[in-house]
């Protein structure tokens, strides 16, 4: 639907609430989105098939979501997918925006199993 489309949609305020991410390390996962300063809002099991971690960007209203037994998508295969935006692009360059840049192209460099 392109933005002047009219129909079903129109007067309806969507917001996007979560994503979920395949990976392979849940724990390494959940360090790297520690490292970032993201807010830890769940991390929980209900057994050995099944765990659910939630992180939230700081200022984001939306949250990101990784576990065991999420998804059938497979590790990595979220590519390209823009997780949190700025309204200036000086942002990107300084203070946490150079922090997570820095680690995006750590795990981009990574070896991949």
């Amino acid at each position: 639907m392109s933005t002047t489309d009219e129909g079903a949609a129109a007067g309806v305020d969507f917001k996007l609430e979560v994503v979920v991410i395949p990976v392979a390390d849940v724990d390494r996962a959940k360090a790297f989105y520690e490292s970032l300063g993201w807010r830890l809002d769940a991390d929980f099991a209900t057994g050995e098939d099944f765990r659910v971690v939630q992180f939230t960007p700081t200022g984001s209203l939306a949250s990101i979501i990784f576990g065991t037994g999420l998804t059938a998508a497979a590790p990595g295969s979220t590519d390209a997918l823009v997780l949190d935006t700025v309204s200036e692009i000086e942002n990107l360059t300084t203070g946490m925006g150079r922090k997570i840049w820095q680690k995006i192209s750590l795990l981009r460099d990574a070896p991949r199993a």
